[in-house]
């Protein structure tokens, strides 16, 4: 059993772990088990270890030794812990000074279907280029549209996109 507290030592999780795998012998027993706890760096581990031994005639003297030598083959009570770091699930703070982007400034003739769908879908990236070569398309953000005429369809519109369109 596997034990979790946080650093102020509440209890935080209990984890019970199946029986991967046992030897029985004649007059002892191996076992392994295989505990996975998710936990903080300033988290607290108990693991506790606990054997009830029973045989045919009954309850058997029970005891969990640290090294145990039976048949010329020792045996000793062993605890690996292995720790691997986590995906980072929060955002992280990042100076917009370090990432590259570029602007990208052109008019274009656009209907009022489309002048809507822009600016109803602002903070979704869309996609533009030469479409006529799908590897001179890129994606980008809008930065600012300014419709000059809904009667001539006339617009010009700036993006911004960390991808350089070739």
């Amino acid at each position: 059993m596997v034990r979790r507290f946080d650093s102020s030592a509440a209890l935080l999780q209990t984890t019970y772990s199946a029986l991967s795998q046992s030897v029985l012998g004649q007059y002892d027993m191996y076992c392994d088990f295989d505990v996975e706890v998710a936990c903080n760096v300033t988290d607290l581990i108990r693991i506790d270890i606990v054997g009830n031994f029973t045989a045919a005639n009954g309850p058997l003297g029970q005891g969990i030794l640290n090294t145990a030598t039976y048949n010329g083959q020792t045996r000793a009570t062993n605890v690996y812990i292995k720790g691997e770091p986590f995906e980072p699930t929060a955002l992280v703070d990042v100076d917009p000074n370090s990432v590259r982007r570029l602007d990208y400034s052109f008019d274009r003739p656009l209907r009022m279907e489309e002048i809507e769908a822009i600016l109803d879908n602002t903070s979704r990236p869309i996609k533009f280029g030469n479409y006529d070569d799908p590897l001179r398309v890129i994606e980008g953000y809008i930065n600012k549209v300014d419709i000059k005429s809904i009667i001539k369809q006339d617009a010009s519109i700036q993006l911004k996109s960390n991808k350089i369109l070739r």
